[in-house]
């Protein structure tokens, strides 16, 4: 008879990776930077508007909301593709670590199981030299049956190794999507609130601008008789000064009220009309901006 002998498969084993998604980063001196840069383009754009042909009065017309969103926008998309750039590596960096690993194991496995198979011959050789045709026949089915355990147990391991790999790489790509989801989200609804306080700052520093505003905005109820001036109490006194030259700008000669509202913030207005209103309030219109251009985009969200 034959002595058993006990064939070891090699150890398999488990490993948990963690996919680092970059969390995008704003900081204060990003901030000021966009704001300057932002800042920079109001006064060019005022510049090339402010060019009269001789003898013509000098009008200064306000800054193009559309042109602001569409700068920042521009930012923002370059920031979420440096945040779906690095994310993408991160998983392409998984992936080709997880492929490694499984080849390693599928090679380790066929050289247990050619291992095993050089075993299992020995004993056949050896039973069969002895003369022991009992003990050859035991230990052929000894070993193959040892044989057929190890590389079960071994496939199982090496199965359960890829299904946990494939589960964290989808979790992986979930998380990913739903960071770069998120970071656009905050991008607009930053680029809002630079834009809005930029804005703010412009008509602050130019009243000049804001008439010019008001002007385009009266245009659009020039025919109505009964009118109500909605302003934030800081631009009372300058629509007050300018008060003529605005009921010029009506067609109708109509009764105009000027109320002041706690709500509104100074460069916002409201008209309200017989024939239609006007939401002139800045956060209104660049919030309507943005949307579009998201709903344009595909990439949906809530409100800034």
């Amino acid at each position: 008879m034959s002595k058993s002998r006990i064939i070891k498969a090699p150890t398999i084993k488990k490993e948990v990776c963690y996919l680092d998604i970059p969390e995008p980063d704003f900081s204060a001196h990003e901030l000021a930077a966009a704001a300057g840069e932002l800042s920079a383009a109001f006064e060019e754009t005022g510049a090339s508007r402010e060019e009269t042909a001789p003898g013509e009065e000098k009008v200064t017309l306000p800054p193009d909301p559309e042109a602001v969103a569409a700068q920042l926008l521009d930012r923002a998309q370059l920031q979420a593709e440096e945040i779906v750039s690095a994310a993408r590596r991160e998983a392409d960096l998984l992936l080709t670590e997880t492929q490694e690993r499984c080849r390693q194991m599928e090679e380790e496995l066929a050289k247990a199981k050619a291992e095993n198979e050089a075993e299992c011959e020995e004993l056949k050789k050896a039973a069969y030299e002895a003369g022991y045709q009992e003990g050859w026949a035991n230990g052929q089915e000894e070993g193959e049956k040892a044989w057929a355990e190890r590389i079960n147990a071994a496939e199982a391991t090496l199965d359960e190794a890829k299904k946990e790999a494939l589960a964290l790489i989808n979790r992986a790509e979930q998380e990913r999507t739903a960071r770069i989801r998120d970071s656009e989200m905050e991008i607009l609804k930053l680029a809002v609130e630079i834009a809005e306080k930029i804005i703010n700052q412009e008509l602050k520093d130019d009243p000049e601008q804001w008439l010019g505003m008001l002007r385009n905005a009266i245009a659009k109820v020039a025919g109505a008789t009964e009118v109500t001036i909605r302003i934030a109490a800081e631009d009372e006194a300058f629509l007050i000064q300018r008060f003529r030259e605005i009921r010029s700008l009506f067609t109708e000669s109509p009764q105009i009220q000027i109320k002041t509202d706690l709500t509104l913030t100074a460069g916002d207005f409201v008209i309200q009309s017989n024939i239609g209103h006007v939401d002139a309030r800045i956060h209104q219109q660049l919030t309507k901006i943005f949307q579009a251009i998201k709903e344009e985009s595909g990439s949906g969200g809530s409100k800034p």
